[in-house]
């Protein structure tokens, strides 16, 4: 068990400093009846589910500026999903670690549902064992595609660039003023210039990012 915690440990870039606490996220309550003396995930779940909520809604909050609470929270919706959460589990081959009891492999819907939920009870148990910036930093590294889809379906670059050239304005100009953050949950700050004088700015966990919010501010604010 010692060897696949370890290995889980290096998929999530975190080491706990308490193994109960990583031992108790991967415990679904249907493995407690062969295993009584174990504890469930189910209330680790429910902190992840806050303290997930928390940096997404923050994350929101400063990505999309005089952005309404509705769309707000249509966005947030669709970071913290089931369907997003089961993914991740996918991705990090969760099932490998989980500590379940046999209805977990019989039903699909239960299996999909257990991991979802698994993902939640890991972030309560980071928050628990290193604080709400360890559970921050996890966040924002593994929900980074995600927040990169919420801007596909929009380039802000590129409908700018398009209302510039029609005014006969120079092109934009965007520039990195200040990069800050961890290695693994850097944050970029960009500047945005139209005829060399600074319009708006925007933070981002990637240069691209930022650079899609800052024009997305400086669309935002025209009359």
């Amino acid at each position: 068990m010692d060897e696949k915690l370890t290995k889980l440990e290096q998929k999530l870039c975190y080491t706990f400093e308490d193994k109960q606490n990583l031992l108790e996220a991967l415990t679904h309550s249907s493995y407690l009846h062969q295993h009584p003396d174990n504890t469930s995930n189910e209330r680790l779940e429910f902190l992840g589910d806050s303290v997930l909520g928390l940096v997404i809604s923050f994350w929101l909050f400063q990505s999309f500026p005089g952005e309404s609470e509705g769309k707000l929270s249509l966005l947030r919706s669709q970071l913290v999903s089931g369907r997003a959460l089961y993914k991740l589990a996918l991705k990090l081959k969760l099932e490998e670690h989980l500590l379940a009891g046999a209805e977990f492999q019989d039903q699909e819907v239960v299996r999909k549902r257990c991991l979802a939920s698994a993902i939640e009870a890991l972030l309560g148990g980071v928050y628990l064992d290193g604080g709400y910036e360890a559970a921050r930093e996890m966040v924002m590294r593994f929900w980074q595609p995600l927040f990169a889809s919420l801007h596909t379906h929009q380039n802000y670059k590129n409908l700018l660039q398009q209302e510039i050239q029609k005014a006969g304005r120079e092109l934009p100009v965007y520039q990195l003023v200040a990069s800050s953050g961890s290695p693994s949950a850097p944050v970029f700050e960009i500047r945005l210039l139209l005829d060399g004088i600074e319009q708006t700015r925007g933070r981002g966990r990637t240069k691209k990012m930022a650079e899609q919010i800052a024009a997305l501010r400086y669309l935002k604010r025209k009359p």
